[in-house]
């Protein structure tokens, strides 16, 4: 049986949120926490000894140091909370590190036991961290042993904070129940907590090192005294994972890489590899030389795209070496924003190819098409051009200059690294981060070691089909397949929708290959993150390969020819709930079904300037689409074409555009909702492209 550590969620200094009955919640869960370690001790099991009380005294991070520094193979370790949301949720969750299969398995035991003591309690479910508010979970995922974070119930809701107080023994019960029976089934240390982590080698610069690390949860932790000899003073980094054994202080390998720091893995013998020799390379520095051959930028090319636009653009490779030359600016990275702007040529977007526009300037969005240039060496210098705006206070080396907007990049020289590029060049929180990600691909298939620092086990996973940008329709199975290195039991393969991110399916390696179906039941361009897992289900410490692919929507758009003069979401203080569709012709412009469905209701007889009529939707219609899970709502309309429970076809008009009920002009206002939970959708992500 392991260790068992148990921690309030909040402390003495932060009370957390205020309950239903006036309390803190900090408050509710020490008392639920005392009554936890009182039921421990009449089960035989010693406070400090088989189990430890985190101080209340301490926030998160020293928790969590806390833990880390006395916890040893085959410790577990629970915090509690209270959960609030405007006193509208009940019910109880327990958070997990998303893609760990035992974990999960784990969190749902931890709901059983609790559940099975106080039955009238709502399940909300095991749930990976990522479905968490915040995203992802300190506790969950910087804890070097086994964590969970239990939420108890919504301690602002009435109902359950009443539950809490009347039946807070039979919670402690439960979770004490849950503790153990976890506790029991730990791997690792079936002796009482006292076996050590097993040791690894340590290999440094190609040197095998005389100190032992040790392997914590298939994470790679080597000794801290070694990291201070590579000259990195971790005294004030706070994130870097610490784990005490036998006196000596571990601190987790994959934390050194914000310090320039490879880290990689070889499993036979298990042995953790670092490398600092090359650590003053900075591939990111826009500005310099690059690397890679002609040949190899272009191998990469058509490793991505075997057809499309690749015929077209024959020389694409030796125009950007040619043009970044001329400049000074780094052409492996010019060449990497290319084959992430245009999908690697496949294009798509609003640019079209016969605009020889390789980095989407003027390209702002809403169906811009932006610059054109009359060949593709004119557009590649353009390119260059306006990447030497964001990255140099320098003079354009060989005028003129042919970048239409290069004079509209102020301050110049803002962004002299890929990762500034984010939030200037273009709005993708994580645009820097995915030209990165084409770089590091492009490294790695060029061979091109020397700048293999500073990732994490480049060689873990790859996506190798479909190719970038791939169009799908919804609903359409596709497979996704790609390699694993060595010691890459599993890939999960999720996605980010939302604010969160979604698990999509598991796949096996075999024979360092593996693939997957994948279905998505959402238009738009949809992110699949691939992950690393180990032979525990463990996530890997290797950062997730990324694909984005097209879903189409199989709805047709419900006015030809239009435009959107509002979007989905807030304005003026309300929620928005629809898109306002004109049109040029305004009033009588004919309102088409976006799919085949039922008609649900029709109003009519609404005329202008009525502005409560139909709700303030005036005359309009509902269509239900069952084999879709949405409805469909057409409103303001000034004629009204079909009758209620009339079938209706994809594309047939069922009304003409009008300006009736609250209504300031003619236009359309189409919401879709989703049938099975009420849910409004923004239209401009279902059905596309709307206009």
């Amino acid at each position: 049986m392991g260790r068992i550590f148990i921690s309030a969620g909040h402390f003495s200094g932060d009370p957390g949120a205020t309950t239903a009955i006036g309390t803190s919640e900090a408050q509710e869960m020490i008392k639920t926490r005392d009554l936890i370690i009182a039921e421990l001790k009449s089960r035989g099991l010693v406070q400090d000894q088989d189990f430890f009380s985190v101080p209340d005294t301490i926030d998160l991070t020293p928790t969590i140091n806390w833990i880390n520094a006395c916890a040893v193979a085959g410790d577990v370790a629970l915090e509690i909370h209270g959960n609030a949301f405007d006193k509208r949720a009940r019910g109880t969750e327990c958070f997990f590190i998303h893609g760990n299969a035992a974990r999960e398995r784990d969190a749902r035991l931890m709901l059983n036991a609790l559940l099975n003591q106080v039955p009238s309690l709502i399940d909300r479910g095991d749930k990976p961290d990522t479905q968490s508010a915040p995203g992802s979970l300190a506790f969950c995922r910087r804890i070097a042993v086994p964590s969970l974070l239990l939420e108890l119930c919504f301690v602002d809701e009435p109902q359950d904070m009443n539950l809490l107080v009347r039946d807070r023994a039979k919670f402690a019960k439960g979770i004490a129940n849950g503790l153990i029976a976890w506790s029991e089934i730990s791997p690792g240390n079936p002796g009482g907590g006292t076996n050590p982590f097993p040791s690894i080698n340590i290999k440094l610069n190609g040197r095998l090192q005389q100190d032992k690390g040790i392997l914590v949860n298939s994470n790679s932790y080597i000794p801290i005294d070694l990291a201070g000899l590579l000259g990195i003073d971790l005294s004030i980094a706070t994130n870097v994972r610490r784990v005490t054994q036998g006196g000596i202080v571990y601190v987790k390998a994959v934390d050194l890489q914000p310090f320039n720091v490879s880290v990689s893995w070889q499993s036979s013998p298990p042995t953790v590899v670092l490398n600092t020799a090359l650590v003053s390379v900075e591939i990111d520095r826009i500005m310099g030389q690059g690397l890679s051959s002609i040949e190899q930028l272009s191998d990469f090319l058509k490793s991505n795209n075997s057809g499309d636009f690749i015929s077209r653009f024959p020389d694409i490779a030796r125009l950007y070496v040619e043009e970044a030359r001329k400049e000074g600016v780094n052409h492996d990275i010019a060449f990497c924003q290319m084959c992430l702007e245009t999908g690697y040529l496949k294009f798509g977007g609003d640019v079209s190819p016969n605009q020889n526009n390789f980095a989407g300037i003027g390209a702002i969005g809403g169906g811009v098409a932006g610059a054109s240039f009359p060949d593709a060496r004119t557009g590649v210098k353009a390119h260059i051009e306006h990447l030497k705006a964001y990255a140099s206070t320098e003079d354009i080396a060989h005028p003129p200059i042919v970048d239409p907007r290069f004079h509209l990049v102020t301050p110049r020289g803002k962004a002299p690294k890929v990762k500034d590029l984010t939030g200037k060049w273009a709005v993708d929180t994580r645009y820097g981060d995915k030209i990165l990600a084409i770089l590091k691909r492009l490294y790695e298939s060029a061979d091109v070691e020397s700048l293999h620092h500073g990732d994490s086990g480049s060689h873990s996973i790859e996506i190798t089909s479909p190719a970038p940008r791939s169009t799908f329709e919804i609903k359409q199975s596709f497979t996704v397949k790609g390699t694993a290195s060595p010691g890459v039991v599993k890939v999960s393969l999720s996605s980010p929708w939302g604010g969160n991110i979604f698990p999509l399916v598991t796949a096996a390696v075999s024979g360092g290959l593996w693939q997957a179906d994948v279905v998505f039941n959402t238009a738009g361009n949809r992110e699949i993150l691939a992950t690393a897992l180990g032979d525990q289900d463990n996530i890997l410490d290797f950062d997730p390969e990324e694909l984005i692919v097209v879903i189409q929507s199989k709805l047709a758009k419900p006015v030809v020819g239009g435009y959107v003069t509002s979007p989905f979401g807030w304005r003026n203080g309300r929620n928005h709930r629809g898109t306002d569709i004109g049109h040029r012709n305004g009033v009588g412009t004919p309102i088409l079904a976006v799919a085949d469905g039922t008609v649900s209701f029709v109003q009519t007889g609404c005329t202008v300037g009525n502005h409560n009529c139909g709700g303030g939707f005036g005359s309009h219609v509902d269509i239900r689409h069952s084999n879709l899970d949405l409805l469909s709502r057409y409103a303001h309309l000034s004629r009204v074409n079909v009758s209620d429970g009339q079938t209706v076809t994809k594309g047939q008009k069922i009304g003409e555009m009008g300006e009736t009920g609250h209504a300031f002009g003619p236009h359309l206002h189409i919401e879709i909702i989703r049938l099975s939970n009420g849910i409004h959708l923004d239209p401009e992500t279902i059905i596309i492209p709307i206009v």
